[in-house]
């Protein structure tokens, strides 16, 4: 997990100091660059939602002095862990004397963030009772101002430390696909948490699946690959935190689209929240079994990162029919039923395409077989492109290697405009696995190179008319068949569905040359023939 950020200095002046995270910098463009690493990406990040209900909110002056800065650090924590509510400001009027969306309800305790009246409309979000658009004084942009309202009068101090803990950790998650997440901050006077995210203006896919829907057209497979591809990015890179971060709330309605296509998961609801929480959406459809049959054995044994891949694989189903998962269960009681049995919902009959089959039912498989976002990154369903490719295409992007578009062809530009835009993941997704299958594997030379070495040839035949022809060294004393396979499977250069076939045909190459060799040394010599003699005589 990323280290801890640090507390705001600004204070209202209130008995209770707030609980919140140092903000994070609003970004200045929306796409990032494509440059990352294992843990620190350049790119950005967060958790973001919305729903549609109004709160007045409490007037507070906007005042904080170093006095109350140091009172609030030094402060016993069972009195003074509440979060003071934000300061209101005062509703301007326009010319007409009538309100406006962009009055000014409140201001942070920071003083960095302004609550405007309108609303961002995004329904059906988990735990969200209110958002509204917002605006940062500081770097002049728009952002989320999300509210959530909890069902207790006061939460405990040790409940307050560890929501401080989770949110300050979010401000420092940095991903592409991830909406960002810049501060937060508990307020007890009015039972709620605050916590301030990047503005997603174009909508969700669930509601672009409507539209098109609507208008009687189909999502082209290219696109929501695409999309499935970032989603899947964004779920690895928050389960590798650690401890992993559950999402716990993956669904249609929490993926957000750009205006470029870029697909960014919001709307976290941590377990730590959903317990506390008084508006939580109905999500059954997307609740993995474990997870409902957890809920009624009150126990958590069952909540682990998988639960997300679940509800991952019923977004993908409702993505490629345009139908919500279970969608013919006439009440809440059945669609229990048949998600605690196993069954799956009735438009996954509707599928044809096998690898797509396929890919959604490892997605919904039992949980000790489900596999991880990792390994679905590099399904054969999604992963159309060779890992080179798109290696090489980061490398062109990050070290500036000079290139006129001109030089390229259309879809060699527009497969680097995609990588850029963060549509194949980024260099911390990366770990050169190969999930095209061979079509076959053909035995190469095989010949002495050294005392108990040998120059051993493979080819393997892939998709697309590709032949991968590999020659390396072998060690007759040190290697085996197993281990080559291995370190083929470790370098992209071979699926590994196909290690044991590579591994009995390296073997077969091993016998045919050790038979070779035997032939050769048993052979007879063949007898020499008698030097011609020079021609004699004048030329």
């Amino acid at each position: 997990m990323a280290g801890n950020g640090t507390n705001n200095n600004g204070v209202p002046a209130s008995n209770s100091a707030p609980l919140a995270s140092t903000p994070a910098a609003a970004p200045t463009t929306t796409a990032a660059t494509t440059g990352a690493t294992t843990t620190t990406t350049t790119t950005t990040a967060a958790m973001a939602a919305a729903t549609t209900m109004e709160a007045q909110p409490k007037q507070q002056p906007a005042t904080a002095t170093a006095t109350a800065t140091a009172t609030a650090a030094t402060a016993d924590t069972s009195n003074t862990a509440a979060l003071a509510a934000p300061p209101a400001a005062a509703s301007t009027k326009d010319a007409d004397g009538e309100t406006s969306d962009n009055d000014i309800l409140e201001t942070s305790p920071n003083g960095r963030w302004q609550k405007l009246r309108k609303k961002v409309m995004l329904k059906e979000s988990t735990g969200i009772d209110e958002a509204h658009l917002a605006y940062d004084t500081e770097e002049g942009f728009e952002v989320v101002w999300n509210q959530i309202t909890f069902t207790t009068k006061r939460l405990t101090a040790t409940d307050q430390e560890r929501l401080k803990q989770k949110f300050t950790d979010f401000t420092q998650l940095k991903h592409l696909n991830l909406v960002r997440f810049f501060d937060f901050w508990v307020d007890n006077d009015q039972q709620r948490l605050v916590f301030i995210t990047e503005s997603m203006t174009s909508g969700t896919i669930r509601a672009y699946l409507r539209k098109n829907k609507k208008n009687n057209k189909v999502v082209s497979p290219k696109v929501w690959k695409r999309w499935c591809r970032q989603i899947l990015s964004a779920l690895r890179y928050l389960h590798s935190m650690v401890p992993p971060i559950i999402h716990g709330n993956v669904r249609c309605d929490s993926i957000f689209l750009m205006h470029n296509g870029l697909a960014k998961v919001g709307a976290i609801c941590l377990d730590d929240i959903r317990t506390h929480v008084r508006t939580v959406a109905d999500a059954s459809q997307y609740e993995a079994p474990e997870l409902q049959a957890m809920e009624d054995a009150a126990g958590k044994d069952g909540y682990s990162p998988k639960v997300d891949v679940y509800a991952f694989g019923m977004c993908v189903l409702e993505i490629a029919t345009e139908e919500t998962p279970y969608s013919e269960c006439a009440n809440a009681v059945e669609l229990y039923q048949k998600v605690l049995r196993g069954d799956k919902p009735q438009a996954f009959e509707r599928l044809t395409d096998p690898d797509l089959i396929e890919f959604i039912s490892a997605c919904l498989a039992p949980q000790e077989i489900r596999p991880n976002a990792e390994e679905l990154l590099y399904h054969r369903f999604l992963h159309e492109v060779p890992m080179l490719k798109v290696m090489a295409a980061h490398y062109i992007l990050r070290t500036n290697v000079p290139y006129s578009p001109k030089q390229l062809p259309k879809q060699l530009n527009d497969f680097l405009r995609e990588v850029a835009d963060g549509a194949w993941g980024t260099l911390a997704n990366i770990n050169l696995k190969e999930s095209r299958r061979a079509l076959n594997l053909l035995h190469g030379i095989a010949e002495p190179e050294g005392e108990g070495m040998i120059r051993l040839g493979v080819s393997i035949v892939m998709p697309e008319n590709m032949t991968r022809e590999l020659v390396f060294l072998y060690s007759l004393q040190k290697d085996k068949p197993s281990s080559v396979a291995r370190e083929m499977v470790g370098q992209g250069l071979l699926c590994r569905a196909d290690a044991k076939a590579m591994e009995r045909h390296l073997h077969e190459s091993l016998v045919r040359y050790h038979a070779q060799e035997a032939e050769r040394q048993q052979a007879p010599l063949a007898p020499q023939q008698p030097l011609a003699q020079a021609p004699t005589g004048p030329l």
